[in-house]
């Protein structure tokens, strides 16, 4: 449930309080403190967001010898892209949204994530040394997000 809260567009999540204010009216509850409630709510969803991304991309990147920045960049190297390739596929196996990828990986359209999962997929069927080194690289980012307290997976 977190996660999709998470993944909703600024708009999406506005029209989540707006929908909350207006549940609120029909129990008679002050609306000035539903307001703030719901942009309370907005406001730390977006911290928490912003927080695990960072956490996931910094762990992803010390592991795979890729910074942050070429992570979230335009360069297409071979190292750049496979590092991409993996990070996409753990998040999707974690129930991630493609808008949420995309998001995290510099604000790619989910088209590209799509296509950076399908890559990721044959790539890991038919080359042996790359399927080792993502299995390697999930099991290491799950020991290290979960030694962060962070849950990936939708609840």
């Amino acid at each position: 449930m977190k996660q999709e809260i998470i993944s909703l567009s600024r708009r999406d999540k506005e029209v989540f309080a707006s929908a909350l204010r207006m549940q609120t009216q029909c129990y008679g509850v002050d609306m000035d403190s539903v307001v703030f409630s719901a942009n309370s709510i907005i406001s730390i969803i977006d911290e928490i967001s912003n927080v695990e991304n960072s956490t996931i991309l910094e762990v992803a990147s010390r592991w795979l010898k890729v910074s942050i920045q070429e992570l979230k960049g335009e360069r297409r190297t071979q190292d750049i892209v496979f590092a991409r390739h993996f990070i996409c596929k753990y998040l999707h196996s974690k129930r991630w949204s493609l808008k949420a990828i995309g998001k995290m990986l510099g604000d790619r359209h989910h088209t590209t994530i799509i296509n950076s999962l399908k890559s990721a997929e044959s790539m890991i069927t038919y080359d042996k040394i790359l399927r080792e080194r993502y299995s390697a690289f999930s099991q290491h980012l799950d020991i290290e997000l979960s030694v962060c307290g962070m849950l990936c997976e939708t609840n």
